[in-house]
């Protein structure tokens, strides 16, 4: 009988074989000659090692993908690896993404859509002007690439992302471009501080979706609201008409009702033969823990209460938590490369082997609530899930098993050692966020096995 991981993992190698196929590969490689000839190291080989591998340095995972039988050095297999372009990574990221598509939703039928950014640290190269930043002149930088992803929530699925470098780096034009090409049903994006422009509220408008963006205070420096016509204090819940233009005359400057938008700030819908954009904004301002907090939405007020509208915002965090997982169970901060072409397969990479690891998480986790577990679950103390970095690690291994040379496949067990890691549910728990000064990759020299 073959199980749901096994299948997944021969759904993942028939991804792989099809980038490989002479219709596809000569668009995913720097050349017609790249890998035309039969070579020790395949195409397939490559993406396997890329797409599985843990934090071990390139020679040891050679050894072990090869089992130790007359394995490539890594000379040889980092001349492979330079043959293939990045998008081939994008391309296998879609593809299983589209074979097993995210179908959870809200109760009003919506998926929900996180939009968050988050940088990855690279290997130290001043010379590297693409990623390569300093704070101020005469001081150390770093160097960085930075993810901008779109994130379904409920699914646990990474399914967009533009990676840019930190110098260049837009997460406003990035938001923009991710939503006009996601191709989904009707969805709800959220976002935080970074994203609240009127271009993006206008983008997600026009492709007819819904939003809820944390916006900066109305009191606070370079706040949107400030010209809305907003209460200056307190709690609120109101809605807002606005007619958006560039022109400033008589007609615009200081009347009630109209926003100016200087030269310099983007927004895609207005031109010389449409001056002005109407819109709408519905405003929530709240006080939390000691502070206040304001949303901006194009949820009707009718249909979504304030406190509904502020639980969905805050579910966003669940982004938050899968970056983590991305650079640690993942090992995005483990990098093998320092071409920042490989440096980009790295992460998409790492985005697919999350996503895999997800895909089989929310399988197993249905199958256990079919069972009657999660039931049984209740009565203790705390409510369980899977712990996704033991299963990440899991999936990986086995798949990493049965992709190598070494005999075997893809464990019938995998979704039972999966089920019996569990970690409790611990809802409202906050802590103080550690940001770390160093912004340094973890070295070559010192990586463990």
């Amino acid at each position: 009988m073959t199980t749901f991981c096994q299948r997944l993992y021969k759904d993942v190698q028939s991804c792989i074989d099809s980038l490989a196929a002479p219709e596809c590969i000569g668009s995913i490689v720097t050349s017609d000659a790249a890998f035309s000839r039969r070579r020790k190291i395949s195409f397939q080989d490559v993406v396997n090692t890329m797409l599985f591998a843990g934090p071990s340095p390139l020679q040891d995972l050679c050894n072990s993908f090869y089992s130790f039988n007359a394995p490539p050095t890594k000379s040889a297999f980092i001349q492979a690896r330079d043959k293939i372009l990045p998008e081939a990574f994008e391309r296998l990221f879609r593809m299983v993404n589209a074979i097993y598509p995210c179908s959870t939703t809200l109760e009003n039928g919506m998926p929900l859509i996180a939009c968050d950014g988050s940088g990855y640290n690279t290997p130290y190269d001043p010379s590297n002007k693409a990623t390569y930043m300093a704070n101020r002149d005469g001081a150390k930088g770093r160097n960085q690439l930075h993810l901008n992803c779109l994130y379904d929530v409920l699914s646990q699925r990474y399914i967009d992302c533009i990676i840019q470098g930190v110098p260049d780096m837009n997460e406003t034009a990035a938001m923009s471009a991710m939503v006009d090409r996601y191709e989904g049903p009707k969805s709800l994006f959220v976002a935080d501080r970074n994203y609240p422009s009127l271009n993006n509220m206008a983008h997600i408008h026009e492709n007819g979706h819904h939003y809820i963006i944390r916006i900066k205070d109305i009191d606070a420096q370079g706040s949107l609201l400030r010209s809305l016509g907003l209460p200056e204090s307190g709690e609120f819940d109101e809605t807002v008409h606005a007619t958006l233009t560039r022109r400033r005359n008589k007609a615009t400057r200081g009347s009630k009702g109209y926003k100016i938008l200087s030269d310099s700030s983007p927004f895609d819908f207005i031109d010389s033969g449409h001056p002005y954009y109407e819109a709408s904004y519905r405003v929530i301002r709240y006080e939390n823990d000691g502070g206040w907090y304001c949303l901006i939405t194009n949820l009707p007020e009718g249909e979504y209460p304030k406190g509904e509208v502020i639980a969905t915002y805050w579910r966003r965090w669940d982004i938050e938590k899968s970056y983590f997982h991305l650079k640690y169970a993942a090992c995005l901060n483990c990098i093998h490369s320092r071409k920042n072409g490989a440096l980009i397969m790295e992460a998409w990479a790492a985005m697919t082997l999350y996503n895999i690891s997800s895909i089989a998480v929310m399988h197993e986790a249905r199958r256990l609530e079919r069972k009657g577990k999660a039931e049984a679950a209740k009565r203790r103390k705390h409510e369980y899930k899977i712990n996704f970095t033991t299963a990440l690690h899991s999936v990986r291994e086995s798949f990493w098993t049965a992709a190598s040379k070494k005999a075997g496949g893809v464990s019938m067990g995998l979704g039972g050692t999966m089920s019996a890691s569990l970690t409790p549910i611990r809802p409202g728990r906050a802590n103080t966020r550690k940001l770390r000064k160093d912004k340094r990759t973890v070295s070559f020299c010192v990586r463990y096995c």
